[in-house]
């Protein structure tokens, strides 16, 4: 798709970009044969001291999907172990089906040891890396 970009014409800037509509990295539209081909998933990213939150979502969206990342110093097994105590159905084990009693989660972590410190809380980077596990037609961030 061609790119549609907003552009910051200020020379201090050297033109750039601001926001941009349409990127070559997305994947291609899906035709769906009918309304009941369209899902969505949640999309969103927390750190750790947020994850609590997450067995009201996982009790709410049922039966659709959400795709996290997570900022945290604990391990990816540690999240998951967390998540599952909540009732949250993982996307990749044995319970991994969405249920009308909650929605199917993949998770994505982001390790904070390694990334840098907590008051450079990488936003945009767990946005892409939770967008990375959408497998439906629309998401909802």
């Amino acid at each position: 798709p061609a790119l549609k970009t907003i552009h910051d014409d200020d020379d201090n800037n050297n033109n750039k970009i601001l926001f941009q509509l349409e990127s070559e990295d997305a994947p291609n539209c899906k035709n769906t044969g009918s309304a009941d081909d369209i899902d969505t998933t949640l999309v969103t990213q927390l750190s750790d001291d947020r994850l609590w939150m997450m067995q009201h979502h996982c009790k709410r969206y049922g039966p659709h999907a959400i795709s996290i990342a997570v900022y945290s110093n604990a391990t990816s097994q540690h999240i998951v172990d967390e998540l599952l105590e909540m009732g949250c159905n993982i996307q990749g084990r044995d319970n991994s089906q969405t249920t009308d009693s909650g929605a199917l989660v993949s998770v994505q972590v982001l390790d904070a040891q390694t990334h840098g410190a907590w008051n450079n809380y990488p936003v945009n980077e767990l946005r892409n890396l939770a967008l990375k596990g959408v497998s439906t037609t629309h998401i909802t961030y």
